[in-house]
C-alpha cells in the first residue's frame, strides 16, 4: 500500500515495517485532513462516481441515500448521473423511483432530454403501465417537448 510521504507498508512479513507507529498515526491524520479539506470538485467527482457505481450494481436505494448526503453537503449531482439513474430505474420497471429521480433532476434546475422521456415511456408501455406512460407524456408536453417518432411508436400500443 503506498501512502503519502512515500511510506510503504508491506503485506508480507510485518516483523520489521521500517517506520514507527507515531509516523503511521501522523500520516493517517494527514490523509484524513486532506480528504476533509479537499476541493469541492474532487468531492463532487467522488460522490458522482459512487452514485454511478451504486446504479450499475442495481442499488438504487443506496444511491438515494448517498444523494441525500450529497444534498446535505451541498454537492451537486451531475446531469449524466441523473440520466443514468432514471434510465436504470425505467429499464428495470421501477417507475416510481424513475419519477422520483426525474423530480430531483428538475429540482436541481436540470431538464431531462427527449430521449430520457422516450425511454421512460417505452418502459411504462412494456410493463403494461399505460397510465404512467401517459403521465410521462404529459410531463414531456409541460416542458414543451413534442414526442418524437420513437415516443409516438411506443404510445401506439397504449
Amino acid at each position: 500500500i503506498k501512502l503519502k510521504r512515500n511510506i510503504h507498508i508491506s503485506r508480507g512479513n510485518d516483523s520489521h515495517l521500517g517506520f514507527s507507529l507515531d509516523t503511521l498515526k501522523e500520516t493517517k491524520r494527514d490523509a484524513i485532513s486532506e480528504i476533509v479539506n479537499n476541493e469541492v470538485e474532487s468531492k463532487s467527482e467522488f460522490y458522482n462516481q459512487l452514485l454511478q457505481d451504486y446504479v450499475n450494481d442495481g442499488e438504487i436505494q443506496k444511491a438515494g441515500e448517498l444523494y441525500c448526503k450529497m444534498k446535505e453537503d451541498s454537492i451537486a449531482c451531475e446531469e449524466n448521473v441523473y440520466t443514468k439513474i432514471i434510465e436504470s430505474c425505467a429499464k428495470s420497471g421501477e417507475l416510481l423511483q424513475a419519477e422520483i429521480w426525474l423530480n430531483r433532476m428538475q429540482e436541481a434546475g436540470l431538464t431531462p432530454d427527449q430521449n430520457l422521456f422516450t425511454l421512460a415511456i417505452k418502459a411504462c408501455v412494456e410493463s403494461g403501465s399505460h397510465e404512467d406512460a401517459h403521465h410521462w407524456l404529459e410531463i414531456m408536453n409541460e416542458l414543451g417537448m413534442k414526442p418524437d417518432p420513437a415516443t409516438s411508436e411506443a404510445l401506439v400500443n397504449v
